[in-house]
């Protein structure tokens, strides 16, 4: 196998079709995913553990975490030869608070003999032997690059804007072989968190589960959207339409995963900034800006016709409803549920207490103003 000689300057790809569209060895032997999210980095260590395997090689996998020991543990795998796996696929999640003994300047003095050997050999391994890490933070800071001599291929995904949105798209449409009708792509477009994982993973599902490459509204709603799990999207259709009995009648499929309320929060929050966007930019304006104007500012230009209209009714109802007071009152209960479901309330109780907010907000809208 050829040894891949990495710069002293890390190497950055742009997209991760960089890495994705290679069908054989070499790959890069020390990838580093720099996000909060997980979802390209999954598809990488996918994508490493597909070419391994068609490559006839059968690799020692091994997965490391920021727990006591592990260090010491990477370091052996990393350094010493195994004459019955000689072939090592490293997997390492929760770098930022794996390596922090090893780049934090108060740590140094216990970690410095490992830190040294570290740096000293880290650019000598086995060109049989690949590290992928997960560096959950928004950035790479440079004691990490110092750490590893530089020796290492990195990929930091970039925060989809709307006008990004299509290009990207149509890069991801590309390279997956797949086309979609005009009100399929407004539906995942407007349904999906703006993120190329979330993209690629989506459509990945979609040609796995249909066996097909070409996809309209009904398939996508009915394989991505139409769950027997929580669905948050659902959940904020539902409130900002008023019906509550639907949205209870959803709810009820919550399993005490707070990362479904946690989602849940984060598309609600998205829905009321777009809420009081739309109508600062009314009232700014006095109404004489031009539908193309606010399309642009609310970032819609990317849909269809169709859908824009639609978006337009959508935004113009709801804000017609929604009181600056009520908005104020809205976000006052958001800020308060993220910090309790992130600071560990969960089960029974957060059920009864998402359930009561819930009601406190349904209040806002609809009751007294």
């Amino acid at each position: 196998m050829e040894k891949i000689e990495h710069k002293k300057k890390p190497i950055e790809i742009a997209n991760l079709y960089q890495i994705l569209s290679k069908k054989k060895l070499p790959l890069p032997n020390i990838l580093v995913y720099v996000s909060e999210d997980s979802y390209e980095f999954e598809l990488a260590l996918d994508h490493y553990k597909e070419v391994l395997n068609q490559s006839g090689l059968q690799a020692d996998t091994h997965v490391f975490v920021s727990e006591t020991g592990d260090i010491p543990k990477l370091f052996a795998e990393l350094f010493t030869p195994d004459m019955f796996y000689p072939t090592k696929l490293l997997v390492i999640k929760n770098a930022s608070s794996f390596f922090k003994p090893l780049i934090d300047p108060k740590e140094k003095g216990e970690w410095k003999d490992i830190q040294m050997g570290f740096s000293n050999g880290i650019s000598e391994i086995s060109n049989e032997t690949f590290l992928l890490i997960h560096y959950n933070n928004k950035d790479l800071p440079a004691a990490f690059s110092k750490l590893f001599n530089g020796n290492y291929t990195y990929y930091k995904p970039k925060v989809l804007f709307p006008s990004d949105i299509p290009k990207v798209l149509d890069e991801i449409f590309e390279q997956e072989k797949v086309t979609f009708d005009e009100d399929a792509r407004d539906e995942f477009v407007y349904r999906l968190t703006p993120n190329s994982g979330t993209y690629i993973k989506s459509i990945k599902k979609l040609k796995l589960t249909l066996g097909k490459s070409k996809f309209n509204k009904n398939e996508i709603e009915k394989v991505l959207f139409l769950q027997s799990s929580l669905n948050p999207n659902l959940l904020v259709d539902y409130l900002f339409q008023g019906r509550k009995g639907d949205f209870f009648r959803e709810f009820a499929k919550f399993n005490l995963d707070n990362s479904e309320i946690l989602i849940f929060l984060s598309r609600f929050l998205t829905r009321l900034d777009d809420i009081r966007r739309y109508k600062t930019i009314k009232v700014q304006s006095q109404g004489e800006i031009s539908m193309q104007m606010m399309d642009e500012y609310m970032g819609m230009s990317m849909f269809s016709d169709a859908k824009k209209n639609f978006l337009r009714r959508q935004l113009n109802k709801e804000s017609n409803i929604m009181t600056i007071k009520a908005l104020i009152g809205i976000y006052e209960i958001i800020v308060e549920m993220n910090l309790k479901y992130k600071s560990g309330l969960k089960d029974e109780e957060g059920k009864i207490y998402f359930q009561k907010k819930i009601l406190d907000i349904f209040h806002y809208i609809y009751e007294e103003f």
